[in-house]
């Protein structure tokens, strides 16, 4: 299940220096889970990441943890119902003269894989915080933008956080981000072919007028996150 809430343009995301205490019992299972999944997948890496604590539309705040916990708790929640983990991510809408871009996950990703998407999104890099207690994380996303669009932060002419997302079950929030480009849909193609991004085969371009109808008939081949994006988006603008 999914909620969208309203997230104020000057919100910031606060970090707690303490890290949460797990359940020691919890953790030896994560260990087994972890090392199995890196038997089988080398690439496997368990990095710092951003965990919610508590959000308002203000506010969100969070804790450092360790991917691998939820890693093992999104393939194993029952087994592992004490550990309380939820990480956050960001989502953006991109808009240009020519519409709102979406791109196709490529087949390989570990989420949404050959779902359509609102572009750019990604997660929250806890290794990249500063010594204050805030993290900025607009300028994350303008790091996925280039990293997955070959977009530069200077081809904006805005770049407006509005909402943000929980969902439920897998247990994750994305902070919805609004961006306009004065370019047009040749020069983002240019960008995108460039860049060479290994995150999407393919981008497209939905003009503002068609958005709601192409959102009712491909709802089922774009990821659930950039449908309650977009939805809330549209009904406040």
């Amino acid at each position: 299940m999914l909620s969208v809430h309203e997230l104020s343009d000057n919100a910031v995301l606060l970090i707690e220096k303490y890290r949460t205490k797990h359940d020691d019992a919890q953790l030896a299972i994560v260990d087994k889970i972890w090392s199995e999944a890196q038997r089988k997948n080398s690439r496997l890496f368990d990095g710092s990441i951003l965990s919610c604590i508590s959000d308002s539309s203000d506010r969100i705040t969070s804790t450092i943890d360790n991917y691998r916990l939820f890693f093992s708790k999104k393939n194993h929640p029952v087994l592992l119902d004490k550990i309380k983990i939820m990480p956050i991510a960001v989502s953006g809408i991109l808009e240009c003269k020519d519409g709102f871009v979406f791109g196709k996950r490529a087949k390989f990703t570990t989420q949404d894989a050959d779902l359509w998407e609102l572009v750019p999104s990604g997660g929250l890099d806890a290794s990249i915080t500063n010594d204050i207690n805030t993290y900025d994380f607009k300028q994350q996303l303008l790091t996925e933008l280039y990293e997955e669009m070959g977009i530069h932060q200077d081809m904006l002419r805005t770049i407006t956080p509005f909402c943000y997302v929980i969902d439920h079950e897998a247990s994750v929030l994305d902070i919805g981000i609004y961006m306009y480009s004065d370019v047009n849909q040749e020069t983002i193609n240019h960008c995108f072919t460039t860049v060479r991004s290994f995150e999407y085969e393919s981008i497209v371009f939905i003009p503002r007028n068609i958005i709601i109808d192409y959102i009712a008939m491909e709802r089922q081949n774009i990821s659930s996150i950039s449908v309650a994006i977009m939805e809330f988006f549209l009904k406040k603008r």
